[in-house]
């Protein structure tokens, strides 16, 4: 799902556990956490902003506010940049 999506980019850009490697002593407290909270995993200042953004869009606390698939194939971070997509074409 969305959210998953979101929780695994951070853990790709940063090389931790969404919420901390330390932030939850077992997976139970874990579970009743995230599911009774309103907080959302931290993304470390040093996550570029567009990458910021497209995990803030994934882990809004309301999955109707998520946005679907196709919105997230047109979001910034996800877009091939111009250079990307010259070299792309000349390959």
């Amino acid at each position: 799902d969305i959210w998953s999506f979101g929780c695994t980019v951070i853990e790709m850009a940063t090389a931790e556990k969404p919420w901390g490697s330390l932030a939850f002593g077992n997976m139970a407290f874990a579970l009743n956490f995230i599911a009774t909270s309103e907080d959302t995993p931290p993304v470390p200042d040093s996550v570029p902003p567009a990458c910021r953004d497209l995990i803030a869009e994934c882990t809004r606390r309301s999955q109707y506010l998520r946005p679907g698939t196709a919105e997230l194939l047109r979001h910034e971070f996800v877009l091939p940049s111009k250079g990307t997509a010259r070299r792309a074409r000349a390959a």
